[in-house]
């Protein structure tokens, strides 16, 4: 995975290949997943063709968001797609689709 130690919502953007919106991000919270594959089996089921980017903010309560990018355009979180972790971002207000670019 790829892992962001200072992202700021108000500044920062990630090139996902995508452009952020209601209708291709996903932002969620990931406080109650027990573990990782918890979280890759909700990234799964939000991807969905239209929806290429999930975002699980405080993923597995690690204080840290875990962003799964549907590279592949598959529809599934899997092999050959990108994981980034971004360190300190646990609450909703702290990532926004727009943060996404294509």
């Amino acid at each position: 995975a790829d892992v962001i130690t200072d992202f700021t919502t108000a500044s920062d953007f990630i090139s996902a290949g995508v452009t952020g919106s209601a209708t291709t991000v996903t932002i969620a919270s990931g406080a109650a997943f027990a573990d990782f594959a918890a979280f890759s089996t909700a990234a799964s089921t939000a991807l969905n063709g239209t929806v290429l980017v999930y975002v699980a903010y405080d993923a597995v309560a690690s204080g840290n968001a875990y962003v799964a990018v549907d590279t592949n355009r598959s529809g599934n979180f899997e092999a050959g797609d990108t994981l980034i972790v971004l360190e300190g971002v646990n609450l909703v207000t702290e990532i926004v689709a727009a943060n996404f670019i294509a």
